[in-house]
């Protein structure tokens, strides 16, 4: 949902305030000075041939790089689109500006086309603080049936948390004779298009002005189960499908054809000390590496993920590096310990791979 402003009595916009626009670019000056700190000094390392310290370093300043992408994409989200919402007296109304072309756009939904409201509710995960469990925040979609010129039925929504406004805008729906609804439903995951096929699937009831039934803005402990239609839950499987065989699967196979060939032709090169890879090779880059592609390419936060999942990615892996063990072998260029290493080196790469599993998948449990 994106993150409005209240700019009067049912007028809302994207727009930050000046001090908001101040501390969210000052944190991303922040976070940009730790990515080039943690980069440099990985590489720093990396070059003294500490790989261990190196790759460790390395691995959280790209982490860290992930996190500045997402924060700098946040930042940058109102400055590139203007939105406004409305509920005038009119009817529903919504402006849409493109930064960057000047284009504009904008739609009133009369109260007269509106046929019936249905109020959704919706679940944000808000942090707590470092060592502490969060909880969920209980808001609103509001769901506007209505008919288009042409006769044909179509929906928009608008979602907010602050009961006050809810009743606010229920009672400007009543006053125009539009029924309003409620459903206990966790509709967060239902685009607009969605609602063409589910709507009428689900169960609503009668809304209570003044009584909050749905608890909106309230605050709990665990989220509350979302909502999906069967033709949702079909759609979301095939597209997932759609995800693993053009990107998650050439990936892995990517990562499988690299392991041989590293195994071939970089491993036996590696120093070997008491029957694995030295502190000084770059076994321990690489396994990190490895675990970090497992992660995405098996794709572990998931819903539902095998249980073996990882045990299965980890040995495809590790029979990869055995393959390229033998080659190195069969041209006489696989040092004596190299398939020992290789097990070691293995073994932590399971370890690893098992444990980051086990940990999405209590994180998911926890949040569910």
């Amino acid at each position: 949902m994106v993150e409005l402003r209240e700019e009067g009595r049912l007028k809302y916009s994207n727009q930050p305030s000046r001090t908001a626009k101040t501390l969210n670019w000052g944190l991303v000056g922040l976070m940009g000075a730790l990515v080039l700190g943690f980069l440099g000094y990985g590489v720093f390392w990396l070059i003294k041939g500490d790989w261990v310290v190196g790759s460790f370093i390395t691995v959280i300043g790209l982490f860290l790089a992930g996190m500045l992408w997402l924060i700098f994409r946040i930042v940058r989200m109102p400055q590139k689109v203007l939105l406004r919402y409305e509920l005038q007296e009119e009817g529903y109304y919504t402006y849409v500006k493109q930064i960057k072309t000047g284009e504009e756009s904008e739609h009133l939904v009369p109260f007269t086309q509106m046929q019936e409201v249905l109020i959704g509710r919706t679940t944000r995960y808000q942090p707590k603080g470092e060592g502490s469990i969060g909880f969920y925040v209980i808001g609103a979609n509001i769901v506007m049936k209505w008919v288009d010129e042409e006769g044909h039925i179509q929906y928009s929504v608008f979602g907010l948390e602050n009961p006050d406004e809810l009743e606010a805008w229920v009672t400007e729906f009543r006053k125009h004779g539009i029924p309003v609804y409620g459903t206990e439903a966790n509709v967060k995951f239902v685009r607009v298009e969605n609602y063409q096929t589910a709507y009428a699937e689900l169960p609503k009831a009668e809304y209570e002005p003044g009584a909050n039934p749905l608890h909106i803005g309230s605050r709990e402990r665990r989220d509350i189960p979302a909502w999906i239609s069967p033709d949702m839950k079909a759609r979301m499987e095939a597209e997932e499908k759609r995800r693993d065989k053009r990107l998650f699967r050439p990936v892995f196979l990517g990562v499988t054809v690299v392991n041989l060939i590293l195994a071939a032709a970089w491993m036996p090169s590696w120093p070997i000390s008491d029957g694995s890879f030295a502190d000084n090779s770059a076994s321990t880059a690489v396994t990190l590496v490895n675990v970090g592609l497992l992660v995405l390419t098996g794709a572990y936060w998931r819903q539902r993920v095998r249980w073996y999942r990882s045990l299965l990615d980890s040995v495809v892996v590790i029979a990869a590096q055995f393959a390229g063990a033998g080659i190195a072998a069969l041209i006489e260029n696989a040092p004596a310990g190299l398939l020992d290493s290789i097990v070691v080196e293995g073994l932590l790469l399971v370890g690893i791979s098992a444990v980051l599993f086990v940990i999405f998948r209590v994180v998911r449990w926890i949040v569910k």
